[in-house]
């Protein structure tokens, strides 16, 4: 099997319908790029209009279905009941904005749900309540926040049914407003519940295209989706941020070793993952500075190297941080990989005096065989840089001169891909 056919293998996938049986949103073709950013390599998204892909047999191949629709859409009895019934059965469902302005005809759907579209008196500035500081889609929101979009209000919807996640400040807004009908003053914003032995997670926000391209948002729809398919955070990945987002090279910049070389050859973006080429050599960078961090990402070798021929350069990688200069080899230290050995060597060198220590035992019993993922973790406190390898440490630097600056993946001569690219800001 190809390593791209592979990965795709190793994503859960997300169903993402956009059919409109009503109003149109015009963010649509947005939304389905950015859902797909907000994956960052954790799930991949098929988006579509087509509502004859919400069927039993098709949904098999999803952990989750996301809706932006409007409208009673064209559901056959039968897919009505294969989309209930592969939520009930463990699936995930996620509702984005006017889900709840779908299936008014369709109670179950509701019920599902949790709560259906009562109008939206307002789209202005408001206030955000996090009731949840603690679910995957609320967890980086603090205990409040502003956000310009259109608010919905919803009926047949109660409280004590679901688990609100963010909710209007209705001090933040005019109530007297003849379009608000809660008397309770009660206006989620987003909410989660259980359905069989599936998850359902809605988020009431998304009407506007400046909210999708607002971070907050794109990581509370994508810790909902995650939510959803049961695939939430672990304790230990609380607080990393993607720094990849799985597309394209937004927020890096390339260096060649060779003068004029294209890197666009060397490194290329594929359904969340790095595919690197090693030639022409050259190393990938963030255009913003890093002071203490843990860096986390997998990688991996997609073939071994004839040793026997040597006019073939058996190809290295490296992990260069905090990038002191960008020439041709950048000044900084560098976590090594080699290929030399066609299985990948972790020692930790430095382009300036260091002092460092390496468990090369513990490296040869915990690494993988070439076209296998590896787990890499670069914790650098405090002036200390610890190196793991599949959760081992197997180095450690004590002295360099080094403190903050960009973080570089670099490669020459060896084909490598690195994917779920993560930094936690220490």
């Amino acid at each position: 099997m190809s390593p791209l056919l592979l990965l795709l293998v190793d994503l859960p996938r997300v169903l993402f319908l956009t059919h409109s049986a009503g109003f149109r949103h015009e963010v649509l073709p947005v939304a389905e790029h950015q859902l797909a950013v907000a994956g960052e390599g954790r799930f991949a998204v098929d988006a579509t209009e087509d509502c004859g892909t919400v069927t039993e047999d098709n949904l098999r191949r999803y952990r989750a279905v996301a809706f932006f629709t409007t409208g009673e859409l064209p559901l056959s009895g039968a897919q009505r009941d294969g989309l209930l019934g592969f939520v009930r059965g463990g699936g995930g469902f996620v509702g984005i904005h006017s889900a709840t302005d779908t299936f008014y005809e369709w109670p179950d759907y509701g019920e599902m749900l949790g709560g259906t579209f009562d109008g939206h008196p307002w789209h202005e500035r408001v206030g955000v309540k996090v009731e949840d500081p603690s679910h995957p889609s609320t967890e980086h929101l603090g205990e409040a926040f502003e956000i310009t979009d259109e608010i919905y209000q919803f009926k047949d919807w109660d409280r004590d049914r679901v688990h609100v996640l963010l909710s209007l400040d209705p001090e933040s807004v005019d109530l007297s407003k003849p379009a608000v009908h809660r008397e309770d003053r009660d206006f989620p914003l987003a909410w989660c519940r259980p359905y069989g032995e599936g998850r359902v997670f809605y988020a009431a926000l998304g009407h506007r295209e400046e909210v999708w391209g607002d971070p907050r948002f794109l990581r509370h729809v994508a810790g909902g989706v995650l939510w959803a398919m049961g695939q939430e955070a672990k304790p230990e990945e609380k607080g990393f941020l993607p720094l990849f987002n799985g597309k394209d090279f937004s927020g890096w910049k390339f260096q060649s070793s060779e003068e004029g070389a294209e890197l666009a050859k060397t490194f290329s973006a594929k359904d969340g993952t790095i595919v690197c080429t090693g030639n022409p050599a050259g190393y990938l960078y963030t255009d913003k500075s890093h002071r203490e961090f843990t860096l986390r990402f997998d990688w991996r070798y997609a073939r071994p190297v004839d040793l026997e021929d040597e006019s073939k350069f058996p190809g290295n990688s490296g992990y260069l941080l905090w990038i002191a200069e960008h020439k041709v080899w950048p000044r900084s230290l560098e976590v090594q990989g080699m290929n030399r050995d066609a299985a990948g060597i972790i020692p930790i060198a430095s382009r300036d005096e260091t002092e460092f220590t390496e468990d090369k035992a513990a490296r040869e019993r915990v690494r993988k065989p070439v076209g296998e993922w590896n787990s890499m973790e670069i914790a650098a406190k405090g002036g200390r840089v610890e190196v793991r390898l599949n959760g081992t440490l197997i180095s450690t630097v004590t002295k360099h001169p080094f403190r903050e600056g960009a973080i570089g993946f670099q490669s020459e001569g060896a084909e490598i891909h690195w994917r779920n690219i993560r930094i936690r800001e220490e």
